[in-house]
């Protein structure tokens, strides 16, 4: 909520950059959840990247999906390949699979054989505490430089081989300064 009232809203990016709730995608064996959200998304003919963060089980990775390039970039602080989570790989190619379909219905559309990876090479986590806070840099990132697409080797003025103390502070201070302000101060204001 904080990345879209801060950046995508005022950015006018409404229409460009969307966010697929890990909730949705955990429970989602065969990717048919995570391809209505894709559908959902789809606003005349504008590409639109969706951030999905997720939980592997033991940290968290980034996956930014263009469904209509095919593309899903692949973020992991740790340095993981996709191939490491091959059922979670499976449901993602699932759900774009079932937006191409749906797409070929509603519009001409060439078919592809196979969805694209791309592991981009980003900044690691040097402890086993960050990677929430990594996921949320590189989505806060990610939205700041709005790209169709993510280079290789991460965005040439982000490009660190780590975080530094300062650049993770600033996501916690943005984050806990949101709870506080917009999360529990509404819900205080919504019980009187």
């Amino acid at each position: 909520m904080y990345l879209y009232d801060k950046l995508i809203g005022p950015r006018g990016l409404k229409y460009k950059i969307s966010f697929l709730s890990p909730h949705v995608s955990f429970d989602d064996i065969q990717g048919k959840d995570i391809a209505r959200v894709l559908m959902k998304t789809k606003v005349l003919k504008d590409e639109k990247i969706i951030l999905a963060p997720y939980n592997v089980g033991i940290h968290w990775v980034l996956f930014v999906i263009n469904p209509d390039a095919e593309v899903i970039y692949f973020l992991d602080p740790l340095g993981g390949e996709p191939s490491d989570h091959g059922s979670i790989k499976t449901k993602f190619e699932n759900a774009i699979q079932i937006y191409r379909a749906w797409c070929e219905n509603k519009i001409s559309k060439s078919k592809k054989d196979k969805i694209k990876w791309n592991k981009i090479k980003c900044p690691r986590q040097r402890n086993t505490i960050d990677y929430g806070y990594f996921i949320m840099r590189f989505m806060k990132e990610v939205i700041m430089e709005y790209p169709n697409k993510i280079p290789d080797n991460y965005f040439s003025r982000h490009r660190h081989s780590t975080y530094s103390k300062e650049k993770l502070d600033e996501v916690k201070e943005e984050w806990a300064t949101h709870m506080v302000e917009d999360v529990i101060n509404d819900a205080k204001r919504l019980q009187k």
